[in-house]
């Protein structure tokens, strides 16, 4: 006799019905030390920042880098003002860089170096790796190893997690025995249950019972005694059509239970092995009916139980795999040394296909491990690659979009929260006009840019002119300073002053560009200015040499100055605008009419200097 199965489905039609089954996850706190293999609920902020002092980044002699100037092969120097200092030990305020052990030759008693040293060489300022109040992880993000290390680092001890679901699992079947046992004829090893919790116990709790035997009500006391307790009910064998498929006859509605409250959505799908499987509600929780067969449990586990996990949490956790992708740069190399870079990998245009953005290549800088999807490996003997040169690399997470944008908090928040809808994006942060530039190119998806423009407006002037515009946030500009504002300042003009330090963005950046046009408009040089050649990568970097009292004053975004503990001087209202290729149009429509949603409007209006572009 032929098997009879009564609602059978397509697999994506059975897997589309099981994402909508379930419940969205609770979210639980939980000690960051246990947080290995768990899935952040919300982003997460650093309460401290890395390193957190003024450190040494390698063994050698620490000095005022003003004493080296002048010293080469034939002009050698004697240090006469030095202190020993190992890797990590804190430097004090004149200390301003340190010399390598190597690089200094021991004559006659004399501390004798050969060549000049920049300010900062080999010294790792406050925040160098993450400061205080940035992002260290988003939402809906797989804690690995180094994720856990900088978040301890970064004085993060609790973080909110999704919590796993906690599974029933009822293994079915008069003949089914504990594998342990000594088997009589007929009887029947129980190793699905082991199989299932070693598959997916990174994504579920479960509660194993002894097997049930094919009887339906006793079935149902099992599941009734634990009900309360757990999110999903999932059994094993017994789930095609006959007297002894207990599963099926407790679903179609055998035994005596007066008020059924179920109902059978899919019984059998449309594949090879593991067509006997069964999906339903039990009572309002999932009921999910493995097929007895081993092998047709792997395969409903494997292709069909994915589309719960990626409902539950939002995307799978990928392994590293060998592929192929443009580098979106320049990636210089010393050579001598095989060289480990770090780095975003993502989809560009169609055109270009996939494309590579190093980060930070500091040994030090643990965020660029937790920020990476990709290392790039540069032999010893080369002088590294060209931008447009394609590379072979190691990767994951490949196929989401890739955005090159000016760094904001405001557009980290945006991206961790669409995380929890199911949109990706792969990301790395640059300068307006190197992001507007690689949009040009097609070397990004999309680009994020404040770029002040000649004529006042913003962006206009190198947006590419195919480019879909999504105007995003205006956000205040202005000079952040010590609490108090002790040395008065209050416009451009007070940055020329002799008492007055100054430390700037990096070349390109909107920040840069808006510091230059306002000196222009006052007939102001910058080589007046103490410290105009002082870079920093991003707000809150320029926030912390002000807050540590490297420097009195930088131009920044309010909330970089709320974060820091520092005083905020308002200077100009700027526009931060999200362009996108035409290929990415759906996508832009996405992130727009979300930008423009209540809960993104209160969520800006919960950060300081911050307003939705109307």
């Amino acid at each position: 006799m032929r098997k009879i199965y009564y609602e059978v489905r397509e697999l994506g039609e059975a897997k589309a019905i099981l994402r909508n089954m379930c419940p969205p996850l609770k979210v639980e706190t939980i000690p960051v030390r246990q947080a290995l293999g768990r899935v952040t609920a919300e982003e997460i902020l650093a309460n401290r920042s890395v390193p957190h002092y003024i450190a040494a980044a390698y063994d050698g002699y620490a000095v005022d880098a003003l004493v080296t100037y002048g010293a080469s092969e034939g002009h050698p120097l004697e240090l006469t003002n030095y202190r020993v200092v190992s890797t990590g030990d804190a430097l004090e305020f004149h200390e301003t860089c340190v010399i390598p052990l190597e690089d200094v030759v021991d004559s006659g008693g004399k501390k004798l170096i050969f060549k000049a040293f920049a300010e900062g060489t080999n010294v790792r300022q406050v925040g160098e790796d993450i400061i205080k109040g940035d992002l260290v992880v988003p939402a809906r993000h797989w804690l690995e190893p180094m994720d856990i290390a900088l978040l301890l680092a970064a004085g993060v001890y609790e973080v909110p997690v999704l919590k796993k679901p906690l599974v029933l699992l009822i293994p079915t079947g008069d003949e089914v025995r504990s594998p342990e046992e000594v088997l009589k004829e007929g009887e029947i090893p129980e190793t699905n249950s082991v199989f299932i919790v070693n598959e997916l116990k990174d994504y579920f709790d479960f509660i194993v019972l002894p097997p049930v035997p094919n009887n339906v009500d006793a079935l149902r006391s099992v599941i009734d005694s634990y009900y309360n307790d757990v999110d999903i009910i999932a059994t094993i064998a017994g789930s095609s059509y006959g007297e002894r498929d207990v599963t099926t006859n407790l679903l179609m509605g055998q035994g005596s239970d007066p008020d059924l409250q179920q109902q059978l959505y899919v019984h059998g799908i449309n594949i090879k092995p593991g067509k006997p499987t069964i999906l339903a509600s039990y009572r309002g929780k999932p009921f999910i009916g493995f097929p007895g067969f081993p092998v047709s449990t792997w395969v409903v586990a494997k292709f069909v139980l994915d589309s719960l996990v990626e409902s539950y949490y939002g995307l799978l956790p990928q392994c590293w795999q060998q592929g192929k992708a443009l580098s979106g740069r320049k990636i210089p190399s010393e050579g001598g040394s095989i060289e480990f870079v770090r780095g975003v990998v993502g989809a560009a245009s169609s055109q270009k296909g996939l494309v590579f953005m190093p980060l930070n290549r500091g040994a030090g800088a643990m965020s660029s491990v937790v920020r990476a999807n990709a290392v790039l490996t540069i032999p010893a003997n080369s002088e590294g690659f060209t931008e447009g040169s394609e590379l072979e690399l190691l990767m994951r997470y490949v196929g989401w979009p890739l955005l090159v944008a000016s760094d904001d908090i405001a557009l980290k928040f945006l991206l961790s929260d669409l995380r929890k809808m199911g949109v990706f994006l792969n990301y790395v942060f640059t300068g307006s006009s190197t992001a507007l530039e690689l949009l040009k190119k097609m070397l990004a998806a999309a680009a994020g840019a404040h770029l002040l423009c000649p004529d006042g407006s913003y962006n206009t002037c190198m947006a590419p002119a195919n480019a879909i515009k999504v105007p995003f946030v205006k956000r205040e500009q202005g000079f952040m300073v010590q609490r108090g504002n002790p040395k008065g300042i209050k416009s451009v003009e007070d940055l020329e002053r002799s008492d007055v330090v100054f430390v700037n963005r990096d070349r390109g950046s909107g920040t840069r560009i808006l510091l230059d046009y306002l000196l222009q408009q006052k007939g102001l040089e910058p080589d007046h200015i103490k410290g105009y050649d002082h870079e920093e990568f991003s707000h809150l970097r320029v926030g912390m040499c002000v807050a540590s009292g490297l420097a009195d004053v930088g131009l920044g975004i309010k909330f970089a100055a709320d974060v820091l503990g520092l005083d905020f001087v308002p200077v100009a209202e700027e526009e931060y605008d999200l362009f996108f290729l035409s290929e990415y149009s759906n996508l832009a429509d996405t992130i727009s009419d979300f930008i423009k949603s209540e809960q993104f409007r209160v969520r800006l209006s919960n950060m300081g200097g911050y307003r939705l572009v109307e």
